[in-house]
């Protein structure tokens, strides 16, 4: 079957959409069961999600302006380090109570120790994380205006292999998520695809960030259950998906939108007043997208929950930017006063 999604980012008008909805869900959810507990799911054992490779150390720089001069001389006021890419999708969803795990190779280096560190410390299992070679590296350069450039290493992430897999796919788990950056390299891509295909006769829900290399991600959208990427990307992708699938279109600060099952599923953005980095708001996003859906909450809830997230990512720069549940909380129960 051939199924059309790319024209569903359209005709979204303002920032407005579906406040007074929200703010009834929110009110009723307040009300109802007060803060949200997420203990019983933390007592259930296995993986609620897996997360397949991407993972990297971002280096954070503030500079003055684009373009550099050759030869010019910047200074940063600060820097950030931190896990990226992919390790952000696992962070945020663990941050929202999924139980959450890794399967990657990283460098028996430094930054592989700190990337390995920073994760187990906020509850993401990395006991199937191998580490190898160097680490990938991302210098993410940031004016401070919203444009940005990013330059990289791509480490050992590539030597992934259907040895490092198996293990963790024999875990179980109730989801997977890959971005299109796994099909990078050998034998990463051949193991990943033949990865998801297990996961999926196992049961397992695989959603896929396909990210800017979507024109060759055709084979993993295919597959996928949940689909998350943004308006350019969305109209690059192939037609012929899962007539099940649920394609998210992440809009910025026009929200998100959502299409399954002939329906549209409509999310307003989070008023943010500051924003210090942009980079990783899409991950946070996926992450405790992901968590939400895995704890129950409809879509419709999750969307706003994970464009909430996402608006408060923006306030800073790595792992210590992805907010908490009782943040998205109170956020979305400001937005409704106002």
């Amino acid at each position: 079957m051939i199924v059309d999604y790319r024209d569903i980012g359209r005709g979204i008008v303002g920032n407005h959409i579906s406040w007074m909805t929200r703010c009834r869900e929110v009110d009723s959810l307040a009300n109802v069961v007060g803060p949200r507990s997420r203990g019983g799911r933390a007592a259930r054992a296995g993986v609620d999600l897996l997360v397949i490779s991407d993972c990297v150390i971002d280096a954070y720089l503030s500079i003055d302006g684009f373009p550099l001069q050759e030869g010019s001389i910047e200074a940063s006021p600060n820097a950030v380090i931190s896990p990226g890419g992919s390790c952000l999708v696992a962070s945020a969803a663990a941050m929202f109570g999924a139980r959450t795990a890794v399967v990657d190779v990283v460098g028996d280096d430094p930054l592989g120790s700190h990337l390995i560190s920073a994760m187990e410390s906020r509850g993401v299992s990395m006991r199937h994380v191998r580490r190898s070679g160097s680490t990938a590296l991302v210098v993410v350069l940031e004016d401070g205006r919203g444009h940005s450039s990013f330059v990289g290493s791509w480490g050992s992430g590539s030597l992934l292999s259907m040895d490092d897999l198996t293990p963790a796919l024999d875990e179980g788990p109730r989801a997977v998520y890959v971005s299109g950056y796994v099909l990078l390299g050998s034998p990463r891509h051949e193991a990943v695809l033949r990865a998801v295909e297990l996961a999926r006769s196992g049961g397992a829900t695989l959603a896929v960030d396909p990210g800017p290399l979507v024109r060759s991600s055709g084979q993993l959208l295919r597959s996928a259950d949940i689909i998350m990427l943004n308006e350019e990307e969305l109209g690059s992708m192939p037609g012929e998906l899962r007539p099940d699938a649920t394609v998210v279109v992440k809009m910025g600060a026009r929200g998100a939108v959502a299409h399954v099952a002939g329906s549209r599923v409509e999310s307003p953005a989070l008023r943010t007043e500051a924003v210090i980095s942009y980079t990783g708001t899409g991950d946070v996003f996926n992450g405790v997208l992901l968590a939400e859906l895995l704890s129950g909450l409809d879509l419709k809830e999750a969307l706003d929950r994970a464009n909430a997230a996402a608006g408060l990512k923006l306030r800073g720069r790595g792992l210590d930017s992805v907010p908490n549940p009782d943040e998205v909380d109170d956020a979305l129960l400001a937005g409704c006063s106002r």
